[in-house]
């Protein structure tokens, strides 16, 4: 019934559940699900590099508020349920690089302020048009049966301030929250006088490449 409730709906599914989702997932279960060595894993990863992961996300965004999709979504269950299905995993993508589980494919702290930043850029642009609109954008939603007398205008007036406002102080909230943990950092390793490197986490594959660097240096034992 109304346009406005969907949108706080759509946000949940995109810029809630997704993070919660992957800060909840230990690495042990992420590898054995999208680990190296066979098909479907090696897509995963390169789905998840930063750039792939924001078009993709984007791309779905904006494919998801199109009238005719809206329009088809809201008479068809079962479209209703697929594009619901298309936002979660995309916007899973999406926040890979900045809480995925797997260490190796998070950006480093200033590259996810970055990353954030563009991300809050795309949503401006249908966010205007359904505020600026001065006629429904979506015919499914003007019906004659208004609740809680609020018009077709008006709706997805609220709609496009949800979406801009509150996806925009989402984002914005975790990129202050980003550049508080980094300058944190900062600060404790100045007055420790330590260098520290702009990339905070260790990979498995760095691990392994220094565990068999010291294979081949090391001598062999001697017979007894």
């Amino acid at each position: 019934y109304l346009y406005s409730v969907h949108m706080v709906q759509h946000l949940l599914m995109t810029f809630v559940v997704p993070p919660l989702f992957l800060l909840a997932t230990p690495t042990w279960l992420a590898r054995l699900i999208v680990g190296d060595g066979w098909f479907a894993g090696n897509i995963v990863r390169r789905l998840c590099k930063p750039v792939v992961a924001g078009l993709v996300f984007n791309a779905a965004f904006v494919f998801t508020h199109w009238p005719p999709t809206v329009n088809t979504a809201v008479d068809v269950a079962a479209v209703l349920y697929g594009l619901h299905l298309l936002l979660v995993s995309t916007a899973l993508l999406m926040w890979m690089p900045i809480c995925g589980p797997l260490p190796e494919l998070r950006l480093s702290l200033p590259g996810q302020m970055l990353y954030l930043f563009c991300q809050s850029i795309v949503p401006t642009i249908p966010s205007a048009w359904l505020i600026l609109a001065e006629h429904p954008v979506y015919r499914v939603y003007d019906k004659v049966d208004r609740l809680w007398g609020i018009d077709a205008v008006n709706d997805q007036q609220i709609a496009g301030v949800v979406m801009k406002l509150v996806g925009g102080f989402l984002l914005w909230g975790i990129i202050f929250g980003i550049f508080f943990r980094w300058s944190k950092v900062h600060m404790e390793a100045e007055r420790q006088g330590v260098l520290v490197s702009e990339r905070d986490v260790l990979t498995w594959d760095e691990v392994q490449a220094e565990l068999a660097a010291l294979e081949t240096s090391a001598p062999a034992p001697r017979e007894p």
